[in-house]
């Protein structure tokens, strides 16, 4: 497994959270739709078809006639202006919905570094532990032929050398698991090895200004959706405007006819009659229309509640996520100042008195064990404050 890790690049958190929109095919994808949008607002002035009709036949008498007729449409009043609003505020909430999902993702990344270096940290320690546990070994075979002990002692540390290399291997496998997850989240097909410490205990959380936590990606998000209500209920009112309609309608009347002097005359194909025409087109019944504006109108208070709740639960977070991280830092000095010293002088201690033989095994282990696992304990509580730090960064990025 060793050698294996070797032959694999390594990729360091920066690199990788660079790496990131170029090969996660999600925000790639989001991209894509985010341009879609942006390329949509250019159909807000969009007119209805223009019309244009033909008419052949015997459509006045026995005689052949031809009617052409051309119409354009208008949109209501205030309508473009409405459909560019909507369109404007859904590119918006899109976009800050896809910087939400990118910080989403390099909170996932920076915990996958953070488990990986994890794993590393507690390999350290349980191999030291090994050297400590294979001289011991050593030592208590000497003494064994030397009819100093029994064969307890040497069983023991046998059996407690054994213990640790099986939580080396399942370490290794924990590592490999947190490769697993980095390429899922790249999506690619390489295994990286995260590489490098981003984050040290004497790193303080990140102050944020509470007036800039109201422009984090997931607040905008809300207030685009809230945008994007306002400009649909618009919309619906512009909807009930009346709409115009121009038209030209040109034709032949073929035979005779009564001219202004009272005269009949022959008119033949070549001459042309023509009329103009306007029209209004409005709902003649407008209850549909306003139970539309007035659903609309409902969706835009839901939305304004939304976002009110939204900035209420991005301050709340990031005070409790700086909170937290402020008393775990206090936990992480206490095992700097004090357990850790006092557990670094019982394990060397003990084990002096041990290679003196003023020690038994038994004592020895009852001894140090404690002191063993407090180092262990320090590793978990340096993860436990990295992965606060984490999630307040998560707030502080924007």
């Amino acid at each position: 497994l060793h050698g294996l890790a070797q032959a694999q690049p390594s990729l360091p958190l920066e690199a990788a959270l660079q790496r990131l929109p170029q090969t996660n095919r999600l925000l790639k994808a989001g991209e894509l739709h985010r341009q879609y949008l942006a390329s949509l607002q250019r159909t807000a002035g969009e007119l209805p078809f223009f019309r244009a009709n033909a008419e052949l036949g015997q459509t006045n008498s026995r005689n052949f006639d031809s009617r052409l007729s051309v119409a354009q449409g208008f949109l209501p009043f205030g309508f473009v202006k409405g459909q560019r609003a909507l369109l404007q505020s859904q590119f918006i909430s899109f976009d800050n919905e896809l910087q939400l999902r990118q910080l989403e993702l390099r909170l996932l990344i920076r915990q996958v570094f953070l488990g990986y270096e994890y794993e590393a940290k507690r390999q350290l320690h349980f191999l030291q532990l090994d050297t400590l546990y294979q001289r011991l070994i050593i030592l208590a075979e000497q003494r064994l032929k030397a009819g100093e002990t029994n064969r307890l002692e040497l069983a023991g540390f046998q059996q407690q050398r054994q213990l640790l290399q099986q939580a080396i291997a399942g370490s290794k496998i924990n590592q490999q698991q947190w490769q697993v997850q980095l390429k899922l989240l790249l999506q690619t097909d390489t295994s990286f090895v995260p590489t490098g410490a981003w984050q040290t205990n004497s790193m303080a959380p990140p102050m944020v200004d509470t007036a800039l936590l109201a422009q984090h990606p997931a607040v905008k998000w809300r207030e685009a959706m809230l945008a994007s209500a306002s400009a649909e209920t618009a919309l619906e009112n512009a909807r009930r405007q009346p709409a115009f309609e121009i038209g030209y309608n040109n034709q032949s009347l073929v035979g005779f006819q009564t001219d202004r002097g009272g005269n009949d005359k022959w008119y033949n194909a070549g001459n042309r009659f023509s009329t103009g025409q306007v029209g209004v087109n409005f709902p003649l019944i407008g209850k549909a229309t306003k139970a539309r504006v007035a659903a609309a109108k409902e969706k835009e208070k839901q939305m304004a509640y939304e976002v009110s709740a939204e900035k209420q639960q991005v301050s709340a977070a990031w005070r409790g996520k700086l909170e937290q991280t402020m008393l775990q830092r206090q936990q992480l000095k206490r095992y700097e100042e004090e357990l850790l010293p006092g557990s670094n002088a019982i394990i060397e201690t003990a084990r002096q008195q041990l290679l003196r033989g003023e020690l038994n095994y038994v004592t020895w282990l009852l001894i140090a064990e404690p002191a063993f696992q407090t180092r262990l304990a320090y590793i978990d509580e340096q993860l436990n404050y990295q992965l606060l730090l984490a999630q307040t960064l998560y707030y502080s990025e924007q």
